[in-house]
């Protein structure tokens, strides 16, 4: 149950950086959206080990 509660707290957070940069970008200020794609890159990255991890297990 833990590591579900985990998993949506970094799907959240990955939704709330999308929906920043969108934010930022309508208002023309696009130095954040490389910063935050690379966070969002990051956190999919863990998203996927943790799923690997408990397909494997």
């Amino acid at each position: 149950m833990a590591l579900l509660l985990f998993n949506l707290v970094l799907i959240l957070l990955q939704l709330w950086l999308f929906v920043s940069v969108l934010e930022g970008m309508l208002h023309g200020k696009t130095a954040m959206a490389l910063p935050a794609a690379l966070a969002s890159v990051g956190l999919c990255l863990v998203n996927v080990w943790m799923l690997r991890g408990l397909s494997r297990g």
